[in-house]
């Protein structure tokens, strides 16, 4: 498959990199500090992606006031300790080369608050391939949509077209969706586990490794 376009948008969390041990045990420490029962592992993956605070708050059954502050424990913990408790997925820095290598513009759109995203790409040593670093604001008021439009709107490309969508969630796919750009899944992160899990959504390719991610951009 020969798939060319400009601006390439990529999620974090799931598509990037695995952050599963530091937000786990970010997790777990807010939910000892609140003396709240255990979440188990399985559930933690879940959370992998969209807001933590909506995760925390639905799981708990919370009130605003204490999924405020079970989030505010978090990401202190999270900021502070765990967010560098992480790895790369195999193949990253080869895919991001070579479609560096070929012009193509990259971009990251991320739930991750904005100022964490942009320290934990740059310890990771990914941060110079990416034009533009987008995340969420300290509310998370600003939704994936919002924050995919950042990276369209700094790129200044016009035509919805020349733009994709890579990420792991239906959060991912439902944006790019609304949007009305293109959408490619990858099923090696936390939300898709099959390439049946994109049938109800529109996309142009699904990748199970980020080899195969480079086979769909040559």
């Amino acid at each position: 498959m020969n798939l060319r376009y400009k601006l390439l948008v990529f999620d974090v969390d799931g598509t990037l990199l695995d952050p599963l041990k530091g937000v786990t045990k970010s997790v777990r420490y807010a939910v000892k500090g609140l003396g709240l029962p255990e979440i188990p592992i399985e559930t933690i993956k879940s959370f992998i992606g969209p807001p933590i605070r909506e995760s925390l708050k639905n799981y708990y059954q919370l009130s605003d006031e204490d999924a405020d502050s079970i989030t505010q424990i978090f990401r202190d913990q999270y900021k502070n300790k765990d967010i560098f408790d992480c790895q790369v997925y195999d193949g990253i820095f080869d895919l991001l080369e070579i479609l560096t290598q070929k012009n193509y513009v990259l971009s990251v759109a991320t739930y991750k608050r904005h100022d964490y995203a942009v320290e934990l790409l740059e310890y990771l040593k990914i941060a110079p391939f990416f034009k533009y670093i987008h995340g969420s604001d300290n509310y998370e008021k600003t939704t994936k949509e919002d924050i995919i439009k950042s990276c369209i709107r700094d790129s200044k490309i016009v035509d919805l077209k020349d733009i994709v969508m890579i990420g792991d969630t239906n959060l991912d796919a439902i944006s790019a969706q609304k949007i009305g750009i293109d959408f490619m899944g990858v099923i090696y992160g936390y939300g898709f586990k099959a390439k049946e899990d994109l049938n109800s959504f529109p996309h142009v390719g699904i990748a199970e490794s980020a080899e195969q991610l480079i086979q769909l951009f040559e």
